[in-house]
């Protein structure tokens, strides 16, 4: 009985340890609740961000939790396709790479997403528009 009892202890210990979160249930879930996507931000974020003021004068500066206000499109939606812009998407096991921009403009978002104790969190974010 105990040797069964420590079998299924180590059986759930490698399931829990192992059990890696879906990449597109996540980037959905990400995409559409904006407290989840606040948990599932590393700040301070890598990356940067454009201001443009009235002058239209750019001011490129880091992210920062307080401003983040960011609303993300899903790199599938087709609207995006029908407006003219394009997406890359890059995966591997523990990265992944999106890019959503507009060719022949500044139009630019790219965000990095790694895998980090077997969770998806955005860890770097560049924008220019």
């Amino acid at each position: 009985m105990k040797n069964i009892l420590i079998s299924i202890v180590i059986l759930f210990i490698s399931l829990s340890v192992y059990s890696q979160e879906n990449f597109d249930n996540f980037y959905s879930r990400f995409c559409t609740d904006i407290v989840f996507q606040m948990e599932r931000i590393n700040f301070p974020l890598k990356g940067t961000t454009v201001e443009e003021d009235m002058d239209m004068n750019r001011t490129y500066r880091k992210w920062r939790q307080s401003d983040w206000g960011h609303e993300v499109t899903t790199y599938y939606d087709p609207i995006l396709k029908q407006c003219g812009f394009k997406t890359e998407v890059n995966r591997s096991t523990y990265e992944v790479y999106i890019r959503i921009y507009e060719p022949n403009t500044e139009n630019d978002s790219q965000m990095v997403f790694e895998l980090i104790r077997n969770k998806w969190y955005l860890t770097k974010c560049y924008d220019s528009y």
